[in-house]
């Protein structure tokens, strides 16, 4: 029989004892330390590449439907006005931003990501009904204030991710094609200040 300080002691001991098995080696704590750390390092790359991808993929749709848009509405244009000079801002639009839409396609496709279907949202589509709708006398009004418009978002969409989007070749297409979408909103504002 063990007396109550024998007792004591051994019961002392266990519990000094199984804390410090439970904890590991310092060599086994460690690894474990270094094991964990590795987990959320590539978790934590995992989520930026996720992030960045779904920045990209966001981006590109955007761009895209602004694209649809800007060829749509500026076929609409080619035929609808008769003014001569709006007419060959138009046909610039529409050689521009196919030229753009075939970039960005590229530029999506060598980021590893599919190129988003190509159509209108709901906003632009209201826009180009709008147009389509128009009388005769409202259609180059309407044409420029659209054209104005959707530059003002295109631009801000573009500078966004030429500023801080992820290097790349989504970025370097957003950051190329950002003079030209400059210069079409220079070109549609003597248009509006003309007519």
């Amino acid at each position: 029989m063990f007396s109550k300080k024998a007792f004591a002691a051994a019961t002392l001991a266990g519990v000094l004892v199984l804390p410090l098995a439970a904890c590991g080696s310092p060599q086994e704590n460690a690894a474990e330390e270094r094991a964990e750390n590795a987990s959320e390092s590539s978790s934590s790359v995992f989520e930026s590449a996720s992030s960045s991808a779904s920045e990209n993929i966001d981006f590109a749709g955007r761009a895209t439907v602004a694209g649809v848009f800007e060829i749509e509405s500026s076929k609409l244009a080619i035929e609808r006005t008769k003014k001569a000079d709006l007419k060959a801002f138009a046909q610039k639009m529409v050689t521009d931003h196919t030229k753009a839409a075939t970039e960005l396609k590229a530029a999506i496709t060598a980021a590893g990501l599919t190129p988003p279907a190509e159509g209108l949202d709901s906003e632009h589509q209201d826009m180009l009904n709008d147009l389509k709708n128009a009388s005769a006398e409202d259609f180059d009004a309407k044409y420029i204030d659209a054209q104005q418009k959707a530059h003002d978002k295109t631009i801000d969409l573009f500078e966004k991710e030429a500023k801080d989007g992820q290097a790349g070749p989504v970025k370097d297409f957003a950051a190329k094609t950002l003079p030209t979408l400059k210069m079409h909103k220079a070109d549609i504002e003597k248009l509006d200040e003309k007519y």
